[in-house]
Formats: C-alpha cells, structure tokens, sequence
C-alpha cells in the first residue's frame, strides 16, 4: 500500500512502491539518497527533529538520519508496526499489530527510540488509522466502536466510549472530537 510521503525545506521523503526508502530533492526531484532497510517498510514516515522514523515487518522500529538515510537506531517490538507514527512532545506513539492472533497495541517510546514507555492492548486490533494526541491524551479506537483514551505520560486509561462502527479516523477542533467510522458516520463529541 501506498504510504504518505514528508517533507522539509528541501527534500521529499517516500517509501517508494519497491519498499526503498528514498530522499528526493524538492526543487528538482532528484535522488539523493535512498536506503533499503533489512525488511519492507509497514508504516508511514515520519519526521521529527532531523530523523525519520519508519516501522518494518521484521517487528523493528528505525530511526534515519534524514540528511543521510542511514541508520541512527532501531527498537525491537512484539508485534508488526502499522499505519501512521505520531510525535506529541518527547515521545512517539503507535499502532503494533499481530494478525494471528487479533490483537493490537498502541506503544509509547522515547523520540530516541532508547525504551518503550507504555503499552496498552486491543481485542481486536486497534482500527484508526493513527493515534491522535488531545489534552495530555492519546486517543484510539477499534471495530467495536471503542473510543479510548490513555494518559500520554504513562498509558493509564482513563475513558471509554462506545460507538456505532469501525473507528477509523480520530480529529478535533477545540472543545469538539470528530470521530468518523467505516461505515460512513462522523460523530462530533463535544468535552
């Protein structure tokens, strides 16, 4: 699947359709780097403070340098990270998922990638397509319809909301969540 690509001042960055992580240059669209990892790319880039971070199916997370493409570092997780990585603050959050077995976790790590913070689990795995940071909170939701937050300091739940469908997608705008669902709903939740 097609992931988005980022972008600084100068460069453009993509996992392209050959699993190849490349740096083009945004004024003439020139390679200027391009790095394999040791497996397929199943995340989305992202860009934070100079490095990239990319989850791949040998169930590691990768830290790039962004000038260079190499390697700065890399965790090991449990299960196969996916969709779209998150930075709120210092720390990095994410989806992790293990098809065998229907389970999903959303992770919090260092930025550096030096230790895993926090950790919570899902049965089913874990439906929207990133977590969304609100309030000190990061949100997230599953097929059942389970809206969920955790304290982003140290993972504690602290509600749970049930609703109709599929949670793909999470937003917000001031005071209001928007939350849509597969099945074409789009709830707005007004705290």
């Amino acid at each position: 699947m097609i992931k988005s690509p980022v972008a600084d001042e100068s460069h453009i960055y993509m996992v392209g359709l050959d699993g190849v992580i490349y740096a083009l240059e945004s004024a003439t669209g020139r390679v200027r780097w391009k790095n394999r990892l040791p497996s397929s790319p199943t995340t989305s880039l992202v860009l934070n403070a100079g490095s990239l971070i990319i989850g791949a199916s040998d169930n590691h997370i990768y830290r790039l340098k962004a000038e260079t493409g190499g390697i700065d570092s890399q965790i090991g997780v449990h299960a196969t990270p996916v969709g779209r990585p998150m930075f709120d603050g210092d720390s990095l959050f994410l989806f992790l998922e293990n098809p065998s077995e229907r389970t999903g976790y959303l992770i919090s790590l260092s930025a550096d990638l030096k230790k895993l913070l926090w950790m919570q689990k899902s049965t089913p795995e874990w439906a929207s397509e990133r977590p969304r940071a609100w309030r000190g909170l990061i949100l997230s939701g599953n097929c059942r319809g389970e809206l969920a937050a955790f304290r982003a300091s140290d993972g504690a739940p602290q509600w749970k909301l049930n609703l109709k469908g599929c949670i793909r997608s999470i937003g917000e705008s001031g005071d209001t969540l928007f939350v849509g669902v597969q099945e074409g709903t789009v709830y707005a939740l007004h705290y």
